[in-house]
């Protein structure tokens, strides 16, 4: 099978956390891939409830991501990085 994506993504195995938009309360998620453009998460119950647009963190926030959701699917969801 032949790889589309312009980028190699990394596999990985790390706890991230998740802040939808306009909450004050974090979610735990597992990041299974990674780029400097993106993500593969996984994070369960909360795939379907969570608005295109949230902030992410590998570090409990100290440093934070914007990111878009590009697809879905069951608990996982594809974001892209947003640089602004």
């Amino acid at each position: 099978m032949h790889e589309r994506r312009a980028t190699v993504r990394t596999r990985t195995d790390v706890r991230g956390s998740v802040l939808p938009f306009g909450e004050y309360e974090t979610f735990d998620c597992n990041v299974l891939d990674l780029t400097n453009h993106g993500a593969r998460l996984d994070i369960g119950t909360l795939a379907n409830k969570l608005s295109q647009r949230f902030d992410f963190s590998f570090d409990r926030f100290r440093t934070i991501r914007k990111c878009e959701i590009i697809w879905r699917h069951g608990s996982l969801i594809g974001v892209a990085f947003i640089n602004h």
